[in-house]
């Protein structure tokens, strides 16, 4: 079998993960995440458990706030950081500068397996996504777009054609999705449509 591989590049809340869970349930794909393996070295560094830090990394509630017990606890390395800025510590404190700019994306291409891949979190940076580019068979990037959506106050981006490496010109599709409100589905179908085509 071959990796192929899908990246739904989009601004938070989207629809990302949505579109991502449809694929899982319904046309046996793997949930991906460029940031599982942060999470998982933030967890580490801070030694705080992974599936609580996950939890408050991605809450709207605790994400940007100093209230959660990560942040607030005198015993914990992760006092004085909010989960956001934990997770921007360990990448390119910690990590990137030690192992390159496309650490991440090095471990993600690890991860990736036959079949399938969905990549539910974005990414938004080309030095992240040249290892996965490189490990897959076929990828597809869908630049995700829906009204009111952007990606104000955010470190990601769209990946965009005027800044792509010359070298992976010839290696992947960069589609435009524009998303109906909710209509998962018909995204989905949507790119299983382009999936189909050679």
């Amino acid at each position: 079998m071959s990796k192929t591989v899908i990246i739904l590049n989009g601004p938070p809340f989207i629809g990302k993960d949505t579109i991502a869970d449809i694929f899982v349930a319904k046309h046996s794909a793997t949930k991906q995440e460029f940031k599982s393996s942060l999470y998982e070295k933030t967890s580490e560094y801070f030694e705080t458990d992974l599936k609580y830090l996950k939890y408050i990394a991605t809450s709207r509630k605790y994400k940007d706030t100093l209230v959660s017990a990560f942040s607030c606890s005198n015993s914990s390395k992760g006092f004085g950081y909010t989960p956001r800025e934990a997770l921007i510590y360990v990448s390119e404190v910690v990590y990137k500068p030690k192992y390159g700019s496309d650490y991440f994306g090095k471990l993600a291409s690890d991860k990736l397996i036959d079949g399938l891949n969905v990549f539910s979190d974005g990414g938004g940076w080309w030095d992240e996504l040249v290892p996965v580019v490189e490990a897959a068979d076929r990828i597809i990037v869908f630049k995700l777009v829906r009204t009111d959506f952007n990606f104000d106050n955010d470190s990601r981006d769209y990946y965009d054609e005027s800044t792509m490496p010359k070298d992976l010109e010839n290696l992947l599709q960069l589609e435009t999705l524009v998303l109906i409100e909710g209509r998962p589905e018909l995204a989905v179908e949507n790119i299983n449509v382009l999936l189909a085509t050679d």
